[in-house]
C-alpha cells in the first residue's frame, strides 16, 4: 500500500476527481488531505521551464540554473522533478 502522507487539496487547481485519477494512475492507494495554504498562481510559459531544465542537467550551466531556480514557483520545480521519475 502506499500512502502520500501530506497533500495540501486545492479544488481551484485539481478537482477531486482529477486528483482520485492522477492518485490511480501512479499506484497511491489513500492520501492525508491537508487544507489550501495559498491561492493557484499562473504557471510560467513551457519555455522557460524548458531553459531552465536544460541549465540545470548541463554542467556548464548548472550555476547559472541555480541561479534561476529559485525565481520559479516551488510546485512548478516539483512538478518538473515528479516528471523525471515517470
Amino acid at each position: 500500500m502506499v500512502i502520500d502522507c501530506h497533500y495540501h487539496l486545492e479544488e481551484r487547481v485539481l478537482s477531486r476527481a482529477d486528483l482520485l485519477a492522477e492518485m490511480d494512475r501512479v499506484g497511491i492507494d489513500k492520501i492525508a488531505l491537508m487544507g489550501s495554504m495559498i491561492a493557484p498562481f499562473p504557471e510560467p510559459p513551457r519555455f522557460l521551464l524548458r531553459l531552465l531544465q536544460v541549465f540545470l542537467e548541463k554542467r556548464a550551466l548548472r550555476k547559472l540554473g541555480r541561479f534561476l531556480y529559485p525565481i520559479l514557483p516551488r510546485r512548478v520545480i516539483s512538478r518538473y522533478w515528479a516528471s523525471l521519475s515517470r
